[in-house]
């Protein structure tokens, strides 16, 4: 079974009006809520119809119902006691989340509480229910489809005490649910995703979509994560996600591999394929008997008169950096199958990242030097407190990299090795502490804002006169910070 979110055909909870006021409940007094979530266990799965956590309590598990009051009136207590016995499994999912707490929160015991949610039933109507009903489902865990949100907050209230320590929900929902959670490499740390990244891990793609996402939004890693979640969900299907260039897809499968061994997976076993526009193109193109392509892509005018089967879902990251041919080329061959872009622009049928996790804390500084001699005294600098992998130095000049690997080779006592030296049609996927731009006059535009924006903490455009170039990332990063 999948250990990741499923659709059932079980009350809608997302359309009910309880967890409506649940949600403005959580907004208001800064719990975490999640709807038709997935607990997992090994090789087992569990769907919790509704899960709070509230920092001051503990955690409150829903299950929702759909009894209505003549469905309880005229039926025999037999059969709702063996659904509530059978369907809730409160007691499994309770002692799962806490094994998963204990493993990993050590030192607090957080308290777990156990809800019912009667959409279809009054206050009123459960008080005219036979007592043996009342027995086996009790009233004061039981939230009604006329109860205020101030009668809904008082009773989870009551039903709880609060803690000596705050509980710390972004752990708490790590580790309970990692399929929302991205690890990052460099940091090695584990961040739990924004409510944008969740609605689309959680969204069943359907034909053609676009997700709008900005550099550093971490977008090319939720690609990556909902992926491996289309796997867990149909371990038949196939995937294709399509990067710009070689590079970028070599990176892009070293970030693949390192999701499936946190899910214990093998590379042997899942049918995800990252190619670039050229090897996609190549494919139908040797299926037609046709001579493939070396370097240049061009869509040949049969291909666009012809079916292909290329997967069942595809995914297209950096879509602005991808030729518009081929574009037309994805559309026309998965027509009415799922395919999702990601661009920096607007487009119609989208989802969107709007926050950028790298502007708040990263700064861009404009120089005017001698680049070379600039770039090596920063290079020095930087090594003082930095490692050589936090470096990212980009040029376009062919000359300039032999250049560039001379002069870094000279510095003493430092891992040369691990700065990455990247021309600007390669950086798709690259990200570092400090990133330093070359020959920025000379780099084209949109390559050139892209590579401003890949630096966690500070970015160097190292230049010897203004140009439009510079002039325009200025306009750009001055209009960011405002």
């Amino acid at each position: 079974m999948s250990p990741f979110l499923k659709k059932h055909n079980t009350l809608s909870t997302l359309k009910s009006l309880l967890i409506k006021k649940l949600h403005k409940i959580s907004l208001h007094n800064n719990f975490r809520i999640y709807t038709d979530i997935t607990l997992y266990d090994h090789n087992k799965s569990y769907t919790i119809a509704l899960i709070i956590l509230d920092e001051e309590r503990g955690i409150y598990i829903f299950e929702a119902k759909d009894w209505s009051y003549d469905e309880l009136k005229n039926s025999q207590l037999q059969k709702f006691k063996k659904q509530l016995i059978n369907r809730l499994a409160f007691e499994k999912v309770q002692n799962i989340i806490l094994s998963k707490l204990q493993n990993k929160i050590q030192g607090q015991n957080i308290p777990i509480f156990k809800f019912l949610l009667m959409e279809n039933l009054n206050i009123a109507q459960y008080d005219y229910l036979d007592n043996s009903f009342h027995d086996i489902l009790p009233k004061e865990i039981i939230l009604f489809n006329d109860m205020t949100e101030e009668n809904i907050l008082k009773k989870l209230k009551d039903f709880s005490t609060l803690l000596t320590h705050k509980i710390d929900l972004t752990q708490v929902s790590i580790t309970l649910f990692p399929q929302y959670s991205i690890k990052d490499a460099h940091s090695n740390t584990t961040y739990l995703c924004s409510e944008e990244q969740i609605e689309l891990l959680d969204a069943q793609i359907k034909n053609h979509n676009t997700l709008n996402a900005p550099i550093g939004s971490g977008r090319t890693s939720i690609l990556l994560l909902k992926s491996v979640i289309e796997l867990f969900n149909n371990r038949k299907t196939h995937i294709v996600i399509i990067k710009p260039t070689p590079l970028a897809s070599q990176r892009a499968y070293k970030q693949l591999s390192s999701i499936l061994k946190q899910y214990h997976l093998e590379e042997d076993e899942v049918y995800i394929e990252i190619l670039t526009p050229i090897q996609v193109v190549n494919r139908h193109l040797n299926k037609l008997g046709k001579k493939e392509l070396n370097k240049k892509l061009e869509i040949d005018t049969a291909l666009m008169n012809k079916k292909f089967y290329l997967a069942d879902q595809i995914f297209c990251d950096d879509v602005d950096f991808i030729e518009t041919t081929f574009i037309h080329y994805l559309i026309h061959i998965q027509k009415e199958k799922p395919l999702l872009f990601v661009s920096n622009q607007n487009y119609e049928n989208i989802y969107r990242f709007t926050k950028s996790f790298r502007l708040d804390t990263q700064k861009m500084n404009f120089i005017v030097c001698e680049p070379y001699k600039k770039m090596i005294e920063l290079v020095i600098n930087i090594l003082k407190n930095n490692s050589a992998k936090d470096i990212i130095i980009v040029t376009n000049n062919i000359i300039g990299i032999e250049i560039l690997k001379h002069q870094i080779n000279t510095i003493d006592n430092y891992n040369m090795n691990e700065i990455t030296i990247s021309t600007y049609g390669d950086i798709y996927g690259l990200n570092a502490k400090f990133v330093l731009l070359m020959n920025s006059c000379i780099a084209p535009l949109k390559e050139l804002a892209y590579s401003s924006y890949l630096a966690k903490e500070e970015t160097y455009i190292l230049y010897d006169e203004e140009c439009e170039q510079i002039n325009s990332l200025r306009k750009s990063y001055e209009s960011s910070k405002n």
